[in-house]
Order: C-alpha cells, then sequence, then structure tokens
C-alpha cells in the first residue's frame, strides 16, 4: 500500500471520527433537552398542585371560623331572646324587637351575603390558576421545542460547512475561525463591552477616585487585558 493511499484511509477516518463525534453530541443535547423538558414540566404541575392545595386549605379554615362565629351569635341571639320571653311574660308569642336590635340582625345577615360572594370568588381563582398552569406549560413546551430544532438545524448547517471546506484542504483551525460567525464576535464583544461599563459604573460609584471621577486601578488593569486579547475581533 503506497503512503498517499494510507494517508487518504486516515484522512477518511478521522473524518468518521468527527462526524460520529459532532452527533454524538447533538444528540446529547437533544437528550438533555427533553430531561430538561420533562423536569419543567413535572416542577410546574407540583407548584400548580401546591398552589390550589393551599388555596382549598386556606378556604377550609375560612369556612370553619366563619361557621364558629355564626354558630357563636346565633347561639347568643338565642339566649337574649328566651331571656326576653321569661321576663316579659310567658304568653307572649310575638317580641318588638328595638331598631338596634334590627340593624345588628341586618348586618349580621349582610355579613353572612358576603362571605358566601367570597367563597364563590375564590373558585373562579382557582379556575384561573388551573388556565394560567396550563398556558404556562404549552409556552414551555414550544420554547423547548424550537430551541431543539434550531440546534439541529445548527449542527446540519455546519455539518455541511465542514465538509465543504475539509475537501478544499483547511486546517482545523482554519475551519473554526470560518465555522464562527462575523455576527457571533460582534455579540461576543458587544456583551464584553457592556459587562466592563457596568463593572465601571459599580466601581466608580463605590470608589471615586477624584472629581474627573477617575477608574480604580484593578479596573484599569483589567480593561488593559481585555484589549490585549480580544484586539483582534474588534477590528
Amino acid at each position: 500500500m503506497s503512503s498517499d493511499t494510507r494517508s487518504r484511509l486516515k484522512r477518511g477516518v478521522d473524518a468518521d471520527v468527527d462526524d460520529t463525534s459532532k452527533k454524538s453530541t447533538v444528540q446529547d443535547r437533544i437528550r438533555e433537552l427533553k430531561n430538561a423538558r420533562a423536569k419543567s414540566v413535572l416542577e410546574n404541575r407540583r407548584a400548580v398542585y401546591d398552589e390550589v392545595a393551599g388555596v382549598k386549605m386556606k378556604l377550609a379554615e375560612k369556612r370553619k371560623l366563619e361557621k364558629s362565629e355564626d354558630d357563636a351569635v346565633l347561639q347568643e341571639e338565642e339566649g337574649r331572646v328566651s331571656k326576653e320571653k321569661k321576663k316579659n311574660s310567658p304568653n307572649v308569642s310575638t317580641l318588638e324587637y328595638t331598631a338596634e336590635e334590627d340593624e345588628k340582625w341586618e348586618a349580621k345577615q349582610g355579613r353572612i351575603n358576603t362571605h358566601e360572594e367570597l367563597n364563590d370568588e375564590h373558585k373562579g381563582e382557582l379556575h384561573n390558576y388551573k388556565q394560567l398552569a396550563e398556558r404556562t406549560y404549552s409556552k414551555n413546551i414550544r420554547g423547548i421545542e424550537q430551541q431543539g430544532k434550531k440546534t439541529l438545524e445548527k449542527y446540519q448547517q455546519e455539518k455541511s460547512l465542514y465538509e465543504k471546506l475539509k475537501t478544499q484542504g483547511l486546517s482545523p483551525e482554519e475551519i473554526r475561525t470560518r465555522l464562527t460567525s462575523s455576527g457571533q464576535l460582534d455579540t461576543y464583544v458587544k456583551d464584553l463591552k457592556s459587562w466592563e461599563e457596568e463593572v465601571y459604573r459599580k466601581r466608580r460609584k463605590i470608589n471615586d477616585e477624584g472629581k474627573d471621577g477617575a477608574i480604580h486601578e484593578k479596573n484599569r488593569q483589567f480593561n488593559s487585558k481585555l484589549q490585549r486579547h480580544y484586539r483582534q475581533f474588534q477590528k
């Protein structure tokens, strides 16, 4: 076997290994997205169930307290009426209540009606919580599916470009440079600048050196390092 033949076979094996490695990486990423989706669904359902259970428990406690208060008021009213009957006359079948007593009775009846309205309102809130949970779940699922689709499409595009550049005889370093778009570099540099400005703003607020607002010495050194390492991407 000639040296040229061995070299071509070796390059073919390396290409297969690279392709298999990239395919395995994408499959792992898709598997991670599916696991994250399942975990998110479980956490959302658990949060909704806990919230609904808490609301039901509060409603039950509130009803129990209201029933106890109403029973106490009715018992007190019955005792007062019984005493009035015994005091006035045992033969009296009807009693004349004062205006103050009538107002108390109407206020008590109004409070009972208000409690019933509040219970109906809480039922509506529970229904709204269920709808909100369903919408949130559907939105999260759509987002995960779209992200997975974009990742797979990007992998297919990079794979096609990688094969094309490899047939042109480019080195792995040159291929990585070609696969990295200028938009990605611009975004990376923009994020670095934003982070640098935020650090400078906080440092200046905490430790302002002089009336002109000179930055801290350590911040200046850090900015010099950033510019030295990433100057090539800013051209």
